[in-house]
């Protein structure tokens, strides 16, 4: 957590959708144990070989790591999980929709603005698709123009749409 953003460190460097991560954050600090079972760390897949998930959570000076392993068969293909706290030898087990996201979690929690911009500094676009091109400018007035060149070779003007730039640059 960078201020009131969310970063990914690791496997590269990238914004994380900070209000996806909050909301996951909150259903794991939420989380409830289901059931006890008996320890067996291979078939829970609890052991360093066939771990699914090593997910430590730290704040306010304290740290937690909880392991998550195999999903518990003979139940909704992903209604639960085995999970052990690390230095607690108890086995439990625990809803599988909070770590769900983490098994995707490049995917699932990674922001979607790839660029962005303050739209009060945008004062041009220009759009290239193989030769074709179309600019557009922002005049002092704060209305937009499309500059092309007419067949005699002149420029010429046309009025763009600023509502529907100001929708392009809010989006």
């Amino acid at each position: 957590r960078e201020n009131n953003a969310w970063r990914f460190e690791t496997p590269i460097e990238t914004a994380a959708d900070s209000v996806r991560v909050e909301a996951m954050l909150n259903s794991l600090t939420r989380l409830k144990v289901r059931t006890f079972e008996s320890a067996d760390p291979v078939r829970h897949g609890l052991d360093d070989a066939t771990l699914r998930i090593r997910l430590t959570i730290e704040g306010n000076n304290r740290r937690q790591t909880i392991l998550v392993g195999n999903r518990v068969p003979g139940e909704n293909r992903d209604a639960a999980y085995y999970a052990q706290l690390v230095g607690n030898p108890t086995v439990f087990t625990v809803p599988a929709a909070p770590f769900n996201d983490l098994l995707e979690a490049q995917e699932a929690l990674r922001e979607r603005i790839f660029v962005q911009i303050d739209p009060a500094l945008v004062d041009g676009f220009e759009i290239r698709s193989g030769t074709a091109q179309v600019v557009l400018q922002k005049l002092e007035s704060g209305k937009w123009q499309i500059p092309f060149k007419t067949a005699n070779g002149e420029t010429a003007r046309w009025t763009a749409d600023s509502a529907l730039i100001g929708r392009l640059l809010h989006a």
